[in-house]
């Protein structure tokens, strides 16, 4: 199978090497087409880093190395032959934004996406990374404003909901963020426990302890690892009286976490103080 790939690879080399002649930039559309297909990267950047070499200022080649480089996700190295390139094509735009927010640097991602949906704005894909670095950068009120601009074009689509319900979590809007996790939740059940907590929480601040409790024990499914979690389903299930669904909270809590949390210590004391009982060893 290998020595049948490497065959028709070498086949479309020379294929290309015969178009080049005619058509440069169709002979490396083809070649970078077939590599795509291949997920193989690596050897794509071995040609076109040795075509750039006879033909150092061909723009096509340029941006192509940066794409074979963002794949790899090398992404300082794609930036830097992006940069060659002035007057990038959309699509190449939106692939140096990719590059420049992994590399942390999200302010100038963001500006290269606002300039992509400023030439073209039918992307939701770009909507969602616009969205999510503004919610990074703790700009909630432009996370907010795209929001809005995206359920105009698409509607309540899925992930559009999440977004929605993480950004109004963290601006304290309870029932907005709340709303839009039950949306999402029901057309994409949530299985990420941050998710799950943050929805909780939303839940609980909503007055609303019993769907809160179980959103938490979904929470624990997904990670039985997250202190947090069980901090607040101990503490919810202690509001309302559940002793014993607390007790066994507890001492699942201890048979996952390496010690209980100075929280979790202190719930467990006033659990007992309730019933002694419950002063049995977890």
């Amino acid at each position: 199978m290998a020595e049948e790939t490497e065959t028709k690879i070498q086949n479309l080399i020379l294929r290309a090497e015969t178009l080049a002649k005619k058509n440069w930039i169709q002979a490396i559309n083809l070649l970078e087409d077939f590599y795509a297909r291949a997920n193989q990267y690596r050897k794509a950047l071995t040609h076109f880093l040795s075509a750039l070499a006879q033909d150092p200022t061909n723009k096509h080649l340029t941006l192509h190395v940066g794409n074979c480089y963002l794949a790899l996700s090398e992404y300082s190295l794609a930036l830097v032959y992006y940069d060659k390139v002035d007057d990038l094509p959309l699509e190449i735009l939106y692939n140096k934004a990719i590059a420049l927010a992994y590399q942390g640097q999200l302010q100038d991602s963001i500006q290269l996406l606002q300039r992509f949906i400023r030439s073209m704005d039918n992307s939701i894909s770009v909507f969602y990374l616009l969205i999510e670095l503004y919610i990074r950068v703790q700009e909630l009120d432009q996370a907010c404003h795209y929001i809005e601009i995206a359920e105009k074009k698409w509607g309540k689509q899925s992930h559009l909901l999440l977004l929605k319900a993480v950004v109004h979590a963290k601006r304290e809007v309870w029932l907005t963020a709340y709303h839009a996790f039950m949306e999402h939740d029901r057309c994409e059940p949530i299985h990420n426990s941050d998710h799950l907590y943050t929805y909780a929480v939303c839940a609980d601040k909503l007055g609303l302890s019993i769907i809160a409790i179980e959103i938490l024990k979904r929470g624990l499914e997904d990670n039985p690892y997250s202190a947090m979690v069980y901090e607040d389903l101990v503490r919810i299930l202690l509001q309302i009286g559940d002793y014993d669904e607390a007790y066994r909270i507890l001492k699942k809590a201890k048979s996952k976490l390496l010690r209980l949390t100075h929280l979790l210590y202190l719930m467990k004391e006033k659990l007992i103080k309730q019933d002694s009982r419950y002063s049995a060893p977890l």
